[in-house]
């Protein structure tokens, strides 16, 4: 009777030991089932204008509006805009006028003008520079699926765009466009699964 009662707690141990072990493997595949993309960005790439300096000369009664810009960023194209102002202090509201672009290699410094009339009821003007693209490197962590990559200036959505990734998958993604009414510096990137 003993070495009956052994063995039938041998055997349920046994038993209840595979039991579990099945368990577990479910519970894994069906988490895995659940598991999302972790995307992440690991580079930029885009041009990173700046103004190094801005001048206005009179010509043949229109004004010419300089500005020399360096490029801290990776080769692009970069622009620039000669916005009129009823005040400095409304730069964001300017009225466009007259706009140039040109494609700078990274780290080079270049000269860009436009010539205008100035009409009387502006008083004041802006040089705005603007980039035509921006592109960005992303890595995902975790397993395949849908991802959501935005382009912001602050908290105010520029571009979005979805594309399927898979799991460590690295991809590239390019936002192309005449991003006019941004700072470039301003710009980020955010990446989050889609549900």
């Amino acid at each position: 009777m003993g070495a009956g009662t052994t063995l039938l707690t041998a055997i349920t141990g046994y038993l209840s030991t595979d039991i579990d072990d099945s368990s577990d493997d479910g519970e894994r595949a069906a988490a895995d089932e659940r598991a999302d993309p972790d995307p992440i960005i690991v580079d930029r790439i885009a041009p990173d204008p700046s103004l190094v300096w801005v001048d206005d000369e009179p010509a043949d009664g229109q004004h010419e509006f300089s500005a020399e810009i360096y490029n801290a960023g990776t080769p692009g194209t970069v622009g620039m805009t000669l916005l009129w102002l009823d005040d400095p202090e409304t730069a964001s509201n300017g009225e466009p006028a007259r706009r140039r672009e040109r494609f700078f290699e990274a780290n080079e410094r270049e000269e860009l003008s436009v010539t205008a009339l100035i009409p009387e009821e502006y008083g004041a003007y802006d040089l705005q520079l603007w980039v035509a693209e921006f592109g960005v490197e992303i890595e995902n962590d975790g397993a395949g699926g849908r991802i959501a990559v935005t382009l912001v200036e602050e908290e105010r959505t520029v571009d979005e765009t979805e594309l399927t990734i898979d799991a460590g998958e690295t991809v590239s993604l390019s936002f192309d466009g005449e991003y006019t009414d941004v700072d470039p510096a301003a710009l980020d990137l955010e990446a989050r699964p889609v549900s």
